[in-house]
């Protein structure tokens, strides 16, 4: 009997199309030495799919037959935005992106869109959202090479990078408005819709719906030649991805982010890029001689290009990894550093961020009256700047401080404040790192039951988002 789990893999491969997994089941049936499980195998490849899922006795049931048939009863202006919508490269899309491939306004764009789904050639699954069956897409993207010329199908990549490109900018401006590394873009190219949120939740939202589709258009625009549009859509989603700890959508996006800047000869982007990514390796944990190296090539060619906020982040992300290894010393003269420079570069965001990792040292130092001095200036920035998730970034570590000095009053005071604007930026490892202070303090305090419901909560907060965090949670709660 074939293997379940094979079974369901071919349908999904088929995309659940009955004509296709008839095919695939008469292919099976007709090659006795082939299983499921290697017919699976065959079809891994989305641009050989539609010649394996061929009957090689009727070409007429051919499941590229099949779709011509719809695709050629469409009427031209429908056509073109099936074959358009074959370039973007994920399986959905939402309205805007397919007015941006078409060059067309949004209103034309859900018209022709409202034809295709009628036709069956897409499926509509929210308001304003759209996609195909693999197998269709392949078969969208056939026909935009057979039928668009060449500068038709650059000029519809192009527009739908600037879409993206704005509209992460605009997602990264709603996210966190009062920090200073937002791109300034000019306008974008005619038919492209400009996207504008009114709340960090409607662009939290649209950074959640797209970021299946992060990677691939960043890679698309470098394909494509445009290198500075790929790795600026990747350095604009960073506040997003600090948030959200999706790691292999941020891993992948910055790599090719790096390789755009890269074919580009942009080293500006490549110190931005690599700085990113570092930061991704550092935060995931497990592999702190790639970040270390990602972080000392950046510094490397932030200095060469002379960016200042640049060099700050990178020697960051070097002081914090001598934090982690416990070389405190060699930590606090890097993290001076990067004061000094965002203080010559009139940074402030800069300078906060290296207050609290001051901070953070110098209480491991035993110096807790500086680490106070450094934490509580970097909040006074924080709040200066109304910056909700970086307020919680600078009272966790604040709290840790009036810890050690024996004010655990203070302390939980903190890790309240920390908790709400962290709920508040909805920002989940910030919570649970709030919670698990939280949870010591009360262990300290001798509330275990209050410290273990707050590690439990921690817990269902973090979830995959740091393993580390994780299991050092659980070492507190087999603890206490």
């Amino acid at each position: 009997a074939a293997d379940p789990a094979a079974v369901a893999a071919l349908v999904q491969r088929c995309a659940y199309l009955p004509l296709a997994v008839r095919i695939a089941a008469e292919r099976v049936a007709s090659h006795p030495h082939q299983t499921v499980a290697d017919l699976v195998a065959d079809l891994a490849s989305e641009s050989d799919r539609l010649e394996l899922l061929s009957a090689a006795d009727d070409d007429t049931m051919a499941v590229r037959a099949a779709f011509s048939w719809s695709y050629r009863a469409l009427e031209p202006d429908a056509a073109r935005m099936f074959r358009l919508l074959g370039l973007h490269p994920g399986p959905g899309f939402c309205l805007d992106a397919a007015s941006a491939l078409a060059g067309i306004p949004p209103a034309r764009a859900a018209r022709l869109l409202d034809t295709l789904t009628q036709a069956h050639l897409l499926e509509q699954s929210a308001r304003a959202r759209f996609g195909f069956h693999d197998l269709l897409r392949v078969y969208a993207a056939e026909q935009a090479a057979a039928a668009e010329p060449d500068h038709d199908r650059a000029a519809a990549v192009d527009r739908l990078a600037a879409w993206y490109l704005h509209t992460a900018v605009a997602a990264g401006r709603a996210l966190t408005p009062t920090r200073a590394h937002h791109f300034e873009l000019p306008a974008p190219p005619d038919g492209v819709p400009v996207e504008e949120f009114g709340s960090f939740g409607e662009a939290f939202a649209w950074c959640e719906e797209e970021s299946v589709h992060f990677a691939g258009i960043v890679e698309l625009a470098r394909a494509a030649g445009l290198y500075e549009v790929a790795w600026r859509i990747a350095v604009s989603l960073l506040d997003f991805f600090l948030i959200k700890r999706p790691w292999r959508v941020w891993i992948d996006t910055h790599e090719a982010a790096v390789a755009a800047a890269r074919e580009g000869g942009d080293r500006l982007g490549e110190g931005w890029a690599l700085i990113n990514l570092g930061e991704a390796h550092r935060r995931r944990g497990g592999e702190p001689e790639l970040a270390e190296e990602l972080f000392t090539e950046a510094l490397r060619i932030t200095r060469m290009v002379g960016d200042l906020p640049q060099q700050g982040w990178a020697l960051c992300g070097l002081g914090y990894l001598d934090h982690d290894r416990g070389q405190f010393s060699q930590a606090a003269t890097v993290l001076e550093e990067m004061l000094a420079v965002d203080v010559e570069a009139g940074y402030t965001f800069g300078q906060a961020t290296a207050r609290v990792h001051l901070g953070r040292t110098y209480r491991e130092l035993g110096d807790l009256d500086v680490a106070l001095a450094h934490g509580q200036r970097a909040l006074e920035i924080y709040q200066e700047l109304d910056d909700r998730q970086a307020q919680g970034f600078a009272l966790v570590p604040l709290a840790r401080t009036h810890a050690k000095r024996g004010e655990l009053s203070t302390a939980l005071d903190l890790c309240d404040a920390a908790l709400d604007a962290y709920r508040a930026a909805l920002d989940r490892w910030g919570q649970a790192d709030a919670l698990d202070e939280r949870g010591r303090l009360l262990s300290l305090l001798g509330k275990d039951a209050d410290a273990q419901r707050c590690w439990d909560e921690a817990l269902d907060l973090v979830g995959d988002l740091d393993q580390q965090k994780a299991d050092r949670i659980r070492q507190r709660q087999a603890a206490g």
